[in-house]
């Protein structure tokens, strides 16, 4: 129906430069917080999927499986979990480098630093989600609803962050 109107879809080459203004810790922790919420709010099964997507978890998963195949030779356990960091951070940085075009304005060791925070706080950020359905977005706080619904205002829990 589109090409009949002569509509054309276009793919940028630049990445989408959506990230806040304060580019701090704790800004990043609110923003996934807020995306976790909405995918858990709309996709039920996620609940579930969504930490097995992670890098440690999988490669949790993983050295149990090869304890499981291989359980005469434990010392695999460590060889595939090392394999599986190492495979794991080189897809992450060749996909980050992909998507810059072009040099990266940081040194591997820096991407390095950052991306095993980032992993390793990923699954304790997903249980604060998931703890919390209080949503602060700006000036406004709204609960979350299945569905995605929301209903405004909703009283943030003292003890935990408003994410």
């Amino acid at each position: 129906m589109g090409v009949l109107r002569g509509w054309k879809i276009a793919i940028s080459g630049l990445p989408a430069m959506q990230n806040t203004a304060r580019p701090d810790p704790n800004t990043f922790h609110e923003r996934i917080c807020r995306w976790i919420k909405l995918r858990i709010a709309m996709l039920p099964h996620t609940i579930i999927l969504e930490p097995l997507q992670d890098c440690f978890l999988s490669g949790i998963l993983g050295c149990c499986a090869v304890l499981i195949l291989l359980p005469s030779s434990p010392t695999y356990i460590f060889y595939y979990f090392i394999f599986h960091l190492i495979y794991w951070i080189s897809c992450d940085y060749t996909l980050i480098h992909l998507v810059q075009n072009g040099p990266l304005p940081f040194s591997f060791a820096q991407f390095l630093f950052v991306w095993l925070y980032r992993e390793i706080l990923s699954f304790p950020i997903w249980c604060r989600a998931l703890l919390n359905p209080n949503i602060k977005w700006r000036k406004g706080s709204f609960r979350l609803r299945w569905g995605g619904r929301i209903a405004q205002p909703a009283r943030s829990p003292k003890k935990f962050s408003s994410c």
